[in-house]
């Protein structure tokens, strides 16, 4: 590819500027901060987006004399490109402003910037720019030969890579037969490269390197974590538990004594009767409010529909009068055109024939002409004057009687639209009165609920619930005695079970730890 012409127009402050080159190579001298390197990020923002460095984003607008952005100005690189099969490519981007006027406001607001894309003066898409630009240089491609300092800025691996792209490279298998002790490097590496194989070594030096500096620290911890060996105690855990669920099981036959079932049963009986006495309660209460939540839900969509009936007429009524406009308009221009051809009837009945001027002396032969002749000539002249005036009186009269038919038709629609709007007019006065008693009647407070009158049947089923309440505190204490030795037992037994637990827990705890001491030695 090859440069033909590059132009910039409020570019990095370059108000308007083009280097045309011809494809010639050219040489661009100058002082410091004079748009050297203006043209070379120009040039690459055009191509690639990006300025001479490599960057993306770098500001290209022009500035005023106080450092601020310029607004309102299109900032434009094109440039002509010469392909190798001897096409010419115009790439053109610009870049400007958006400003946008938010609802309510009369001023306009910065809201961000757009980027509009040509090839060879079409607008394009960016894919499709881009796409295009990939078609005519490949961006790593240009850096290289268009950047000296770019290759060396570069990872030396990039570079290496790119160098053997260029010079070729040395098979893998060249430099193993090369060297005999390099003779089972095949085998080692397998399906991987040296590089792989490298980091997978590496990585496993660095986990090996870690483990054995953790092993010191780990064995300190497993001994630490060690309890103190515990003084084995005469049962186990589970002889223990034995011992109490013995006295678990008596402790729940003194509970569940016969006489005490019977009268924990038949509480639970009241209990329930109770719960349904509240259950019917409860749902004559939801009953009443669900009526009365039903009742200003009919009177709210009562409002609304008095609203949209008297919306409808409301509408009728602006139809009617848009048509009793229409009509009234149509009747004046009716009137109108009765009133100018009455105007003309009376213009073409005064119309009076002018003495026509008749030759009497035969312009060939210079003889007068015969009287009959001019007579004649005179008389044609009348009768051509009087049919046309009569046709055009009789044209007036027409178009007159349709006219009065027209104003006639109007005038009778007039009467019946203007009956119409009345009728309306009343239909909307008995509709607003409909939606103000609607709104009244919805806006008017509601009978309150009535708080439920205590019923005497729960009371009585409370009463016996007491009573039961205290026949089996009476029963229980029969028992107490027995109920509290047992319990007392059972006590004691817990403490012996969760020392027991703990011998059992330290021991696992020091096998395990001598087991993890042992491996990590």
């Amino acid at each position: 590819m090859r440069l033909d012409r590059l132009t910039l127009a409020n570019f990095k402050g370059v108000r308007d500027f083009t280097l045309a080159v011809g494809g010639e190579s050219v040489n661009v001298y100058g002082d410091n901060a004079t748009g050297k390197t203006t043209l070379s990020d120009a040039f690459r923002w055009l191509l690639f987006d990006k300025d001479s460095a490599g960057r993306k984003g770098f500001d290209i607008k022009t500035l005023d004399e106080s450092g601020e952005a310029r607004h309102n100005l299109d900032h434009a690189v094109e440039g002509t490109i010469a392909l190798d099969d001897g096409r010419e490519v115009t790439l053109r981007k610009v870049y400007h402003e958006t400003w946008t006027r938010k609802r309510g406001s009369a001023t306009e607001s910065f809201t961000g910037h757009t980027t509009d894309h040509f090839v060879d003066g079409v607008p394009a898409t960016l894919g499709e720019y881009k796409a295009k630009v990939a078609e005519i240089a490949d961006e790593d491609a240009f850096r290289l030969l268009t950047n000296p300092g770019h290759f060396n800025s570069l990872h030396w691996q990039e570079r290496r890579r790119i160098l053997l792209d260029v010079c070729g490279d040395v098979p893998d298998a060249e430099v193993i037969a090369s060297d005999k002790k390099l003779a089972r490097l095949p085998e080692l590496l397998g399906a991987r490269t040296i590089d792989e194989q490298k980091k997978v070594m590496a990585a496993r030096r660095r986990k090996i390197n870690e483990e054995l500096e953790r092993i010191p620290v780990r064995i300190d911890e497993a001994e630490r974590a060690m309890p103190e060996p515990p003084a084995k105690p005469k049962r186990s855990a589970d002889e223990v538990e034995a011992e109490i669920a013995k006295r678990r099981e008596e402790v729940a036959r003194i509970e569940a004594g016969g006489e005490v079932a019977e009268i924990v049963k038949r509480k639970r009986e009241i209990e329930g009767e109770i719960l349904a006495l509240d259950n019917e309660a409860r749902a004559a209460v939801n009953a009443a409010r669900a009526d009365a939540d039903n009742a200003a839900s009919a009177r709210r969509a009562a409002v609304t529909a008095a609203k949209d009936a008297l919306a409808a007429l409301v509408a009728d009524r602006a139809r009617e009068q848009r048509q009793q406009e229409a009509l009234d308009a149509e009747a004046a221009r009716v009137s109108k055109g009765l009133e100018q051809l009455r105007e003309e009837w009376h213009t073409v009945d005064s119309w009076v024939l002018a003495k026509p001027d008749l030759a009497t002396v035969c312009a060939a032969c210079g003889q007068a002409l015969p009287a009959e002749s001019v007579a004649e000539a005179l008389a044609k002249a009348e009768a051509d004057f009087n049919r046309r005036k009569a046709q055009e009186l009789e044209r007036i009269d027409a178009e007159g009687k349709t006219l009065k038919a027209g104003a006639s038709s109007l005038a009778e629609q007039q009467a019946t639209v203007t009956l119409r709007i009345t009728a309306i007019d009343q239909q909307i006065a008995t509709a607003e009165m409909a939606v103000a008693a609607a709104e009244a009647a919805a806006t008017a407070p509601g009978p309150e609920q009535a708080a439920p009158a205590p019923d005497p049947r729960r009371a009585a089923l409370e009463q016996q619930v007491a009573g039961l309440d205290a026949e089996i505190e009476r029963l229980r204490a029969d028992a107490a005695p027995r109920l509290t030795e047992l319990r007392a037992e059972i006590d004691t037994l817990s403490t012996e079970k969760t020392a027991a637990e703990e011998y059992e827990a330290d021991t696992a705890a020091i096998a395990k730890g001598k087991a993890r001491i042992t491996e990590l030695a």
